[in-house]
């Protein structure tokens, strides 16, 4: 599977799991596709919408169930930044 593939379906698994929390009203994920790109890892924009963001060339080589664990341990910490 390509890269744009795998990313294309772990910022899916990362949304859906926003879903699931029932957060996703309160939490905007962000991306990290490529190392040309810097981010602060936690932000909120003028509008009041919190972000998060993590390196999905890190996340796509995780074995999937790896990934699973590893995506819910990145909600948890943006929870626990912002309070949710």
């Amino acid at each position: 599977m390509g890269k744009l593939k795998r990313n294309k379906e772990i910022i899916a698994q990362v949304n859906q799991r926003l879903k699931d929390f029932q957060i996703d009203d309160q939490l905007l994920f962000e991306p990290i596709e490529n190392t040309f790109k810097s981010r602060p890892k936690y932000g909120v924009y003028k509008d009041g919408t919190r972000r998060f963001s993590a390196f999905l060339w890190q996340l796509n080589t995780l074995d999937r169930s790896v990934l699973a664990v590893e995506i819910d341990s990145i909600i948890n910490k943006a929870r626990k930044h912002f309070k949710i």
